[in-house]
């Protein structure tokens, strides 16, 4: 059963209260027996019992269990709007709860009925799953812990989501032996209140365990005080605050000094108390948040799994196999470490992934953490949806994006074309067809001109040859139609040379420009260039999981071999050819932001915020949350970026560097090409002149060349 009412003494309320107290579980209208004979019976006893419940509720405040009347100034203390009263049984304590309660503007009261379940006394209530009792509840928990079997019914209930609920634990001088068989994570959201005999008197308390396996620390934080007052005073249900953390208008009344059981009470200068006094009696409690506050997490062992990703994360290695983090992570992780006083042992990962999922089963540091083999992953891990499904991230601490990391082009990629690729086909096609018209032109004009020598038309390709090549010639130009070829032949020298020239200096100079790819989608439709990316990263979680067509297109396409182990690895086989790899950008800058011989195309992808990961429910995360802030506020993130040293350079400045020889060696070759093909005519033009001589000269061939 799981009742809500707001306060006024409604009718739901009441007739909860008298079911309960009747021992039975009275629901109002909705349960009234489905037989019309009795139905008006059941109303006239069901209104009998609201005027009877009502008249007691006149005079509670007169006949009020004491430790009743402190739960009500606990919740009007925190304007608490829902409560749920918990109880083994019906009792006393439970029905004047509920009675305080309900008197109280604005607060919807519900008494849940807890089912139990079968538990597994060996695990406790670890965050482990397992069998949980049936309990719905929303708000406060108030319960009463005094006996061994509500200690067993609180156990059983503080397990999974109740874990990081707010409770409120009414007991004893002995409820650290009552709690010590439970295990309280430091996330753990409890206060108990140990209340003197007479029950007008509490001290308020807080216990926690830094992990499973070590014992409760417990301490004071809060103090509470029956105030008496007059039989006819009203009382306020609304509190009466007071502006001051430290309670000195309140302590000069003596309202705390003259109790000794709270006169003495030592509440640790980290506690952010507040005191009021309120409807019942005076409260001084913490209004801060207390898993913030538990730094001391002396005797807690923490296992990490690395990866190095310099200069993020720098990994120096020991004989036994562990490793010390170093870099901008390793800083913050150290940082954590001082702070709250743990020890630690980090490894790098077994298998160098980062964090993808595999056939339902996690790989990569991910997997580590949720098979329970590290208690934290110390990389700068992309957050991701279906990351932090399986595990807790903490706040950002690095952000960036991805980009695609290419090898630049360089004069020694064209070492056949270093020369000719300063015109485009159809410029040299363009080029040759003049050449051969103006030979062709130069021998018309040799032969059909009266005043000018004539050429062999291999001599008048050969003159316009060596005028694009800036040579000159023996031929003598008579005629306005000769002297016209042969200023033209010039011209188009003239023209050639220098477009020619000032482009062939300035890629010797500069280096070729960049290939024409913007994105990814220039990459992926370029058949010679292979695209991929880190193995194990979220990259294979944007691409597999993605809507995206191009990127559903993309991985299709990928083989196993097109994936790089590491980006160390990656960026290598990026260097020598034509490999495409999607990369962190803050990774190439701070890496290869200098290296003139890769560039990144200039398309981001997949913006991500990276942490740390710690496994799921970890009641560390609150407190790392609140230091990482701290840390961020305080300017340390800032100045340990700055203590980074990585530069970039600036590739398209103008700067001259050396030609090598892979450059000028296809010049080289082909002049001495060229030189084997002219003794090759030269062997070839004396067959011919030997074949040819006439026989009446052969007596000429034996007198020596004067």
């Amino acid at each position: 059963m799981d009742q809500y009412g707001k306060g006024g003494g409604t009718r739901e309320k009441v007739e909860e209260v008298a079911g309960r107290e009747g021992g039975k579980a009275w629901t109002g209208s909705r349960r009234a027996s489905k037989d019309p004979s009795i139905r008006p019976k059941m109303k006239s006893l069901l209104w009998f019992v609201t005027s009877l419940v009502a008249l007691e509720m006149s005079l509670a405040e007169v006949h009020a269990i004491p430790k009743t009347s402190f739960v009500r100034d606990f919740v009007n203390f925190y304007r608490i709007s829902r409560v749920c009263v918990i109880s083994p049984d019906t009792n006393p304590w439970l029905s004047e709860t509920l009675r305080q309660l309900i008197r109280f503007p604005g607060c919807f009261t519900s008494a849940p009925g807890v089912r139990k379940g079968a538990s597994n006394p060996a695990s406790g209530n670890a965050t482990r799953p397992h069998p949980a009792p049936r309990f719905s509840c929303r708000g406060l928990r108030v319960m009463r812990l005094g006996t061994p079997s509500e200690r067993e019914l609180f156990k059983e209930i503080f397990i999974g989501e109740e874990i990081r609920q707010r409770w409120l634990l009414v007991s004893g001088s002995d409820f650290p032996q009552l709690l010590e068989p439970v295990y309280l994570p430091l996330s753990n959201m409890i206060t108990i209140a140990n209340f003197s005999s007479d029950g007008k008197v509490a001290t308020l308390w807080e216990s926690y365990q830094v992990s499973e396996h070590l014992e409760q620390r417990t301490q004071p934080v809060g103090r509470w005080v029956s105030i008496a007052r007059p039989p006819h005073a009203r009382t306020d249900t609304h509190a009466q605050f007071e502006s001051a953390t430290a309670g000195e208008k309140l302590a000069a009344e003596g309202v705390f000094s003259s109790h000794p059981l709270v006169a003495g009470l030592a509440i640790p200068k980290v506690v952010r108390v507040e005191r009021r006094r309120l409807g019942v009696g005076a409260l001084e409690a913490p209004v801060d948040d207390p898993p913030l506050r538990r730094r001391d997490l002396t005797g807690l062992h923490v296992r990490c799994t690395t990866v190095e990703y310099e200069p993020l994360v720098v990994l120096k290695h020991h004989l036994d196999g562990t490793v010390r983090v170093k870099g901008l992570f390793g800083k913050v992780f150290d940082a954590l470490r001082e702070i709250t006083n743990f020890t630690s042992t980090c490894r790098r990962v077994r298998d160098g992934q980062w964090g993808v999922e595999v056939g339902g089963e996690w790989r990569g540091m991910v997997g580590e953490v949720v098979d329970g083999t590290a208690d934290v992953a110390v990389a700068p891990l992309a957050i991701t949806l279906e990351r932090s499904a399986v595990a807790e991230f903490l706040l950002n601490v690095v952000a960036s994006s991805y980009g695609i990391a290419m090898r630049r082009p360089s004069n020694e990629d064209y070492m056949w074309t270093v020369y000719t690729k300063q015109f485009e086909r159809g410029v040299w096609g363009m080029m040759v067809t003049v050449a051969l018209a103006l030979g062709a032109a130069l021998y018309v004009v040799s032969r059909w001109s009266k005043n000018e020598c004539e050429a062999h038309l291999s001599e008048s390709f050969f003159t316009v040859v060596g005028f694009l090549f800036g040579q000159g010639t023996t031929l003598g130009f008579h005629t306005v139609a000769g002297r016209t070829v042969m200023l033209t032949a010039l011209l188009l020298q003239l023209i050639s040379l220098a477009y020619y020239t000032s482009n062939m200096v300035s890629a010797l100079t500069v280096g070729p420009s960049l290939p024409a790819l913007n994105d990814l989608r220039d990459v992926h439709n370029d058949p010679a260039i292979t695209f991929g990316f880190v193995k194990g990263t979220a990259n294979t979680i944007d691409f597999r999981d993605s809507s995206n067509p191009l990127l559903q297109e993309v991985w299709r396409n990928i083989e196993e071999e097109d994936l790089s182990p590491t980006a160390p690895a990656g960026m290598e086989r990026v260097r020598e050819g034509d490999y495409a790899l999607m990369l962190w950008e803050l990774f190439f800058d701070m890496n290869y932001g200098h290296d003139c011989r890769v560039f990144m195309l200039p398309a981001r992808y997949f913006s991500t915020y990276t942490s740390f990961a710690l496994p799921r429910d970890s009641p560390l995360v609150p407190l790392m949350n609140k230091l990482i802030l701290d840390i961020v506020s305080s300017g340390l993130l800032r100045k340990w970026w700055t203590e980074l040293s990585y530069s970039t350079t600036d590739c398209s400045a103008l700067e001259a560097t050396p030609i090598e020889l892979k450059t000028v060696l296809t010049p080289f070759l082909l002049l001495g090409l060229s030189a084997l093909v002219s003794l090759g005519i030269l062997a070839a033009e004396r067959s011919l002149c030997q074949t040819r001589t006439p026989a009446s000269l052969k007596k000429y061939s034996s007198v020596p060349k004067e």
